[in-house]
Parts: structure tokens; sequence; C-alpha cells
């Protein structure tokens, strides 16, 4: 399976340099021709084949080469490259990270689905900008966000935004975060806002990370998949509009990561502590950076995937034993999952 992020925020299409084959698919005595672009390197190359009867077709015409090995660890999964905004701007473009599918449909002929609701979103720079609503401490503050679809976080903040705004009071509840962006490591805030307005869906409490630079102005931050998948989105760019239908749980608390380590994973390896949080439950647990985390009970947490791993620990009260590798040793830790922040 190769595994492409999907991210409209991002100018760039494919990783590497392509070489693109004529090539025919037959089935039940039908002969397809098509062309099939294969990325640099030594094959043979796991892929998907999508076939489609009628509609548009496209090629990636908008390439360059991105480092994505970084990311692999942090999404668990080999990153093939990037679907970005070249991409969106060709077909109207529905998201249900709900039953995680992409659905393209031709711009000439989609309508909305009944009961939706649409924003504008308007492009800057080939980055897509939708403006919310924030609520902190009684106080409305506009925010206008750009949209990463590719995003683990639902809301990051620019720290030029919140100092500029005084978003937060003084002893606001905050924590300090650690993450992993495409440019780096980078050290964030994270705290919970009162609200946030989305569309007409108002949403409780979401989570907010925000950076310590000051440098990026012009906008407030990004909306994340986190918050997007509260919603099926749909991108229309002929009509500069972002078309959400809430699902059921759209205006549910958002849960967070309750033991205070991040993971990763190289594909096909270990469960690596990247980084344990003062003051948390994993650090009162004795989790250091660099263990490898090898059970959860009875459960091999190798095999389990990342996203699955994440959403285990955001489960606070819930006690849990750890198996660890620490140096060579095996070692036993209870963690007592919290609530963070």
């Amino acid at each position: 399976m190769t595994y492409f992020n999907l991210s409209a925020l991002v100018l760039l299409s494919l990783q590497g340099a392509p070489a693109p084959r004529q090539v025919t698919f037959e089935s039940q005595g039908v002969t397809l021709a098509g062309e099939i672009t294969y990325p640099a390197g030594q094959e043979p190359f796991p892929a998907v084949a999508l076939v489609h009867g009628s509609g548009p077709a496209t090629r990636a015409d908008s390439r360059a080469v991105l480092p994505l090995a970084g990311l692999a660890p942090v999404v668990g999964k080999p990153l093939a490259g990037i679907l970005g905004h070249d991409f969106f701007e060709r077909f109207v473009v529905t998201i249900d990270y709900a039953s995680r599918t992409v659905e393209l449909a031709s711009p000439d002929n989609w309508r909305p689905p009944a009961g939706a609701t649409e924003l504008r979103v308007w492009i800057e720079d080939g980055e897509p900008f939708v403006l919310a609503t924030l609520w902190v401490a009684g106080r409305s503050v506009p925010a206008k966000l750009k949209i990463d679809t590719g995003s683990l976080s639902g809301l990051g903040l620019n720290g030029s935004f919140v100092a500029q705004n005084r978003l937060f009071p003084a002893g606001w509840p905050r924590r300090q975060m650690e993450g992993i962006a495409v440019g780096g490591a980078t050290r964030n805030f994270v705290g919970r806002l009162d609200s946030m307005e989305l569309g007409g869906v108002v949403i409780p409490q979401p989570v907010a990370g925000w950076s310590e630079d000051l440098a990026r102005v012009g906008d407030a931050g990004t909306l994340g998949a986190s918050n997007l998948s509260r919603f099926r989105v749909t991108f229309d760019y002929a009509r500069h509009r972002l078309v959400l239908q809430p699902r059921r749980d759209a205006t549910a608390r958002e849960t967070w990561e309750g033991a205070g380590m991040l993971l990763v994973q190289v594909p096909g390896g270990n469960v690596i502590v990247a980084v344990v949080l003062p003051a948390t439950p994993a650090d009162s647990a004795g989790i250091v950076a660099g263990d490898l985390l090898r059970h959860i009970g009875a459960m091999d947490v190798d095999s389990m995937g990342l996203d699955s791993l994440r959403r285990f620990f955001r489960h606070p009260g819930a006690v849990d034993t750890l198996q660890v590798t620490r140096n060579g040793q095996e070692q036993t830790v209870v963690l007592h999952q919290g609530n963070l922040p």
C-alpha cells in the first residue's frame, strides 16, 4: 500500500522524479488504457490503481521533492508524497474522515447535499483560509485560519496572534508540549478555549496549541484534522466554498492525550517514546524518552499502529500496565491516564 498525505495547504503533488509509462488494465473482457507514474527508485513499488468509468482524470503536473522521511515515524506509515492544493483545485474533493475515504467529483455538476453548511474559502499564495470565531473568557475573537487537512492537531494558533489579541488571561490553564512538523521539532503550549464557532457549529472547549515563535503574522493559525473530522468536508474551490456536513458527534468535547508522552514508530519498527513531558502521568510512572514501548497488558503495541495507540491513551482515569525496554532491560510500569490539559 502506498500512502499519500492529503493536505489542501501544500502546493505540491508528488515526491520524487516521475517516470510515466503507458499501461492497460484488463477485467472481464474489457481493456482500459492509461498512464501510470512510477516513483524514482528500485522496483517493485506497492500501489493502488483507481479506475473510473467517466469524469475527470488527472496527472500531477506540479511536482517537487519534500523531505518527508522525518514525518514517517510521526504518522507511523511510509509517505510517498503529498496531494496538495494543485490537486484540490481540479476537483470537488470530499473527505470523510470517519470512513477514511476521499471522493472526487467534477465541479461542473456537483451540488451540496441538503442540510450542509457552506463557508467561504479563499486562497492566498496557494493556501486556503476560512473564518472562525474563538471564544475565551467571555470574549469573541475572529480568527482567519488556514485549512490543513493533513495536520494531526485540531487547532494550531500562531504565537503572534495569541500575543497580539491577548487571547488567554493571566493564569489560564496551559501546558508545554512538543511537536514535529515538516520543518523539524516544534515547542508549543496547549490549552483549551471556551468554544469555537465554525460554520454555525459551536465546538465546546476545543484544544488549541500555539508556538513560542512570534515571527509568523497575517493569519491566526491552522485548522487541522481533529476538528475537520467532526464533519464530512467538501472542498469546492471553483465556487470558493467549504461545505460541511456535521457528524452526530460534531459538538462533542475533544478528548486529549492523557499520558504526556510523544510516541513515534518507524514503519515496521518499534514504538519509541520520543518525549516525556514533566509532571505528567508518563513522568510519574517513570517512563523516559528513548524507552521502547512493547506491550500494554497483553497487547503487542508494534502491531497496533500509531493511530490506534494514540486513541488508547485518551481515556482519563484508565490504569494501564505497560512493558518497556530500556537499555536492553525489560521493565514494567503502571500508568494512570490523566486529562491533559
